[in-house]
């Protein structure tokens, strides 16, 4: 009888806790909407962000997500159930869905359905440069863009946010051929037999096919899969070869390269590092001069590479081959003492850094990227430093641990640059009080050494495609006694972003099966003055926004990186 009433009090428990722990979890997004109609595929977007949006306290201070409801639910529910196979009610069920999240104010909120993708950062884009178009036809032009691959939809964004970025600014600004367009005659074609081009028929009737490349010499020093970073350095013209042993062994001329090229045929072309030739960059008799811009400006530069390499498949040969894409590029150097032949009116011995993102800590242990750091560490160490200019056009972010590996030797303590709010639960204004967001000094990383260019000016060039980490570097500039911003207005997306929603109470989701992804971030920033720019973007000093201008810029004349070097004369 005892073993027979222990036997009741485990089950009784094991009930107890089952029902526990069933009423505790919570109803995913992902489990819902799975009826197959509109009204409940709306319902399950709806739920999701009123439990996982980290920014109500922006949005919803009269109920506006309620009002949301109330207005959208019947218009969803005419639509009756979704059938993909017709295209105009997918198209006016997709539509009726952007509309439905227009007004939320994340800069990183985007919503992949139905083949489309939405962001009310790209409504608010178009809609303040087309003041004219009602909603629906920015709609429209958002859903042709991603349904039909309308490239022309481009034209309809600033330019800057399509055209502006480290990679053009390589290319036009400081004229390094990273990418060149070939044609299939061009004799030396056949020297780059190892290579894959993705060539592609050309407009006009009777042209040879036509591809957009990565420099083929780029291209050859990489290995034949993988992951490559390669350095080119003005400090080192003609490359430098690491031996097994570690010793780093300079050449001092081109014909000492190539005799060493010469002595290790096939992979060792690629294999040894850490610098590679300059006169890699000039691959072409014609491009013998393409380096210029950047030595006329820079005293010492170095440009960082970050490659994948994967086998890719000839459709003509019916073979795979080398296919190379870039990453990652970043540059750091610093102006010469004087300005003669430079391509822009500049300030002396100033410190000037670029990147495509923030993708540098997990590739911090790498020799090539350590010693990328270090340069740029070398550079902020320059005791003469008029000041620094960090580059953020076209930057839309990326690790948050790489604030400390580029700034951290910047502060001998911990620098406050703004606060943050995190979610505690579903309740909409279920959030933690604000807490302070740090750079923290990184003193073993830079061998104990610590910079002063942080009590000299600072400013931070940024367009409209500047986001996420991107824009947490203006709020690190704006903190510091003589910081500033130049440019033009970032896209004004400051969160912090992570995808687990069941330990965060917030973060990226999904609705059922058509709903594949709604990425919103789980962290809600703020300046040092408690200030959100979420929604509305950082905007550049006074006196000192400047327009882009398309033509002059791929011209050669980069007017806004003008006026940062004009910011830096203005305050010193």
């Amino acid at each position: 009888m005892k073993k027979h009433k222990l036997t009741l009090l485990i089950i009784t428990m094991l009930v107890f806790l089952l029902c526990s722990c069933s009423q505790n979890s919570p109803v995913l997004p992902s489990d819902m909407a799975l009826s197959g109609t509109w009204e409940d595929l709306f319902k399950g977007l709806w739920t999701g962000l009123s439990d996982n949006y980290v920014f109500w306290d922006l949005d919803d201070a009269n109920g506006e997500w309620d009002k949301v409801y109330e207005e959208f639910i019947p218009k969803f529910r005419e639509l009756g159930s979704i059938d993909t196979s017709d295209r105009e009610a997918t198209k006016k069920g997709t539509i009726l869905l952007f509309d439905s999240v227009k007004n939320l104010s994340d800069g990183h909120f985007t919503m992949n359905a139905f083949g489309s993708s939405f962001s009310p950062s790209d409504y608010r884009i178009l809609k303040k440069e087309h003041p004219n178009l009602s909603d629906q036809e920015v709609f429209e032009i958002i859903y042709d863009y991603y349904v039909n691959l309308d490239e022309f939809v481009l034209d309809e964004f600033p330019a800057d946010m399509f055209y502006e970025d480290s990679k053009s600014i390589m290319e036009n600004t400081f004229s390094i051929p990273l990418t060149t367009t070939l044609k299939k005659t061009d004799d030396f074609i056949d020297n780059y037999g190892d290579l894959y081009f993705n060539w592609r028929e050309s407009s006009e009737e009777g042209e040879p096919m036509t591809c957009n490349a990565l420099n083929p010499k780029i291209q050859l020093r990489t290995p034949p899969y993988g992951e490559a970073i390669m350095l080119y350095s003005s400090s080192h013209e003609f490359g430098s070869v690491t031996t097994y042993d570690g010793e780093i062994l300079d050449f001092t001329s081109a014909d000492a390269y190539d005799d060493l090229e010469g002595s290790f045929p096939g992979e060792a072309i690629y294999s040894y590092g850490p610098y590679y030739p300059v006169s890699d960059l000039s691959w072409k008799d014609e491009d013998e001069d393409k380096k210029q811009n950047l030595d006329s400006l820079f005293s010492d530069w170095t440009l960082c590479l970050v490659l994948s390499v994967n086998p890719e498949y000839d459709q003509t040969d019916k073979s795979f081959r080398k296919g190379v894409n870039l990453k990652m590029l970043a540059l750091c150097g610093i102006t010469k003492e004087t300005d003669e032949s430079a391509m822009v009116d500049y300030t002396a011995n100033t410190v000037y850094f670029i990147s495509s993102g923030f993708n540098f800590f997990p590739l911090k242990d790498q020799a090539e990227m350590y010693q990328f750091l270090m340069d740029f560490h070398k550079f902020k160490m320059n005791e003469n430093a008029a000041g620094m200019i960090l580059d953020m056009r076209g930057n839309s972010g990326g690790y948050n641990a790489d604030r400390e590996i580029l700034f951290g030797d910047m502060f001998r303590e911990p620098h406050l640059i703004g606060y943050q709010k995190n979610k505690t639960g579903a309740g909409r204004l279920d959030l933690t009080q604000e807490f302070p967001l740090y750079i923290y000094p990184e003193a073993d990383f830079f061998g104990n050494e610590f910079s002063d260019i942080a009590s000299k000016p600072v400013v931070v060039i940024t367009n409209t495609a500047t986001a996420s980490n991107g824009e947490i570097t203006v709020l690190m500039v704006n903190s510091l006694p003589n910081g500033g911003q130049t440019g033009g207005v970032t896209m004004g997306a400051n969160g912090t972003t992570a995808g687990d929603i069941l330990s965060l109470n917030s973060g990226t989701f999904s609705v059922g099966n058509y709903i594949t992804s709604v990425y919103t971030p789980y962290g809600n920033i703020r300046d040092t003055n408690h200030v959100s720019y979420e929604g509305k973007g950082l905007t550049p000093d006074e006196g000192y926004e400047e327009n882009f201008n398309f033509d002059a810029f791929f011209a050669g004349t980069d007017s806004r990186l003008g006026k940062a070097f004009e910011w830096i004369k203005d305050h010193r």
